[in-house]
């Protein structure tokens, strides 16, 4: 029996669709004829590929109406004479889960651009324990299609996804003062993180976890470096670094915003009131690198204390997958921020990059753990080494 690939039609087959919304889900620009619909060209050809190699294919769709998907079909050269001519299965769930029309078939590949369902589809293979089908999350707005075996993996592409619509938007919004730069080079360095992040994990042990660590150079504004921005669209299970007064590390009911990034005190979770709410979905520790007024509280064994801290943490919650901090420059050491100027932070900051750098390093001795430079104008990975 030939195997059978099933295709999710809107945002699979073509590109006109809406943004997605906060769960991942997709919907259709509903008032546009079959006509007007944007063909996914490459999707389309690879359709016709599998065809040609024998296998079934499926359109499964949450359209009640498949009257669309017909003409769409019937019209476009590329998959009429191969699908029509030799048969293809249109399927409405009708807004039903899409679960219930994969599993108990032939199906060996399912293809969807909602995080929402893909999510769920995966679970349900999981819970079965079996191989089939391979799920694979399509990005019309990245002209792709990535395999995905875990929600991570599904959550990071998302993740870029959202960072990428946001920049677009930022850019069409103020064409004038919008950043063409970092719009086009999300698009494209966005994909290349995508696909690291994605081999890093595949190849990893079942066992391991994978930790992305992001040392994050400040550009004001901007969706990619500027935490105020970034907390806009991130999800759940990032942690976030920031430069702490060592009068405030030491006074833990502080939650008040400080300036530069030391507005993340408020989320901080050496505090009794945050740590006693369930998974605050925003999680930060601060590393104390000055005081504005030196009082004589400034210690190594301080900083010491803070970084081993986050790194109990980190330990403890397996959840954890992506941390940000912000670096001064390409050397990766902790940034200054608003400490510029601070004689305690200019003699020390060495040290405590040093000692920072080094509790990832530990990380990585029993987690997959990558280390990334981010700028508004890119991403690098950067080797990670002990110091």
């Amino acid at each position: 029996m030939n195997d059978i690939v099933a295709f999710d039609f809107d945002g699979v087959l073509h590109k006109s669709i809406q943004k997605t919304d906060s769960n991942g889900q997709r919907h259709p620009e509903h008032s546009m004829t079959y006509d007007k619909l944007i063909k996914f060209d490459k999707i389309m050809k690879y359709i016709y590929i599998l065809r040609r190699n024998g296998s079934q294919i499926e359109i499964l769709s949450s359209r009640k109406d498949t009257k669309v998907i017909q003409e769409f079909i019937k019209n476009n050269n590329v998959l009429n004479h191969v699908l029509l001519n030799t048969g293809i299965t249109i399927i409405s769930t009708a807004g039903a889960s899409k679960s219930s029309f994969i599993f108990g078939k032939n199906i060996s590949s399912f293809y969807d651009d909602s995080a929402s369902v893909l999510k769920e589809v995966l679970s349900e293979k999981i819970s079965r324990g079996i191989f089939n089908p391979r799920i694979f999350y399509v990005v019309p707005e990245f002209d792709d299609w990535y395999e995905v075996t875990t929600e991570k993996e599904i959550d990071d592409i998302f993740l870029k996804l959202q960072i990428y619509l946001l920049a677009k938007e930022s850019y069409k919004l103020n064409n004038s003062g919008g950043n063409k730069t970092e719009y086009n080079t999300l698009k494209g360095l966005i994909k290349v993180n995508k696909n690291v992040n994605m081999s890093s994990s595949l190849k990893s042990s079942s066992t391991k976890r994978t930790i992305n660590i992001y040392g994050t150079i400040f550009s004001p504004g901007s969706p990619s470096t500027d935490f105020r921005e970034i907390l806009k669209i991130l999800g759940e299970n990032k942690l976030f670094i920031y430069n702490e007064n060592f009068n405030h590390y030491n006074d833990k009911n502080n939650l008040s915003q400080g300036a530069g990034n030391g507005f993340l005190r408020q989320y901080r979770l050496d505090n009794i009131q945050n740590l006693s709410k369930p998974e605050p979905k925003i999680k930060s520790f601060g590393i104390p690198t000055a005081n504005h007024v030196p009082n004589g509280s400034e210690k190594i064994s301080t900083v010491i204390e803070s970084i081993e801290q986050i790194k109990n943490f980190i330990e403890t919650n397996k959840n954890i997958t992506d941390i940000y901090y912000s670096a001064e420059d390409s050397s990766m050491k902790l940034g200054l921020s608003i400490f510029r100027s601070n004689s305690f932070a200019k003699a020390n900051i060495g040290e405590i990059s040093r000692l920072l750098n080094n509790m990832f390093f530990e990380l990585s001795k029993t987690n997959n753990v990558t280390l990334y430079q981010l700028t508004y104008t890119g991403i690098i990975q950067i080797p990670l080494n002990q110091k």
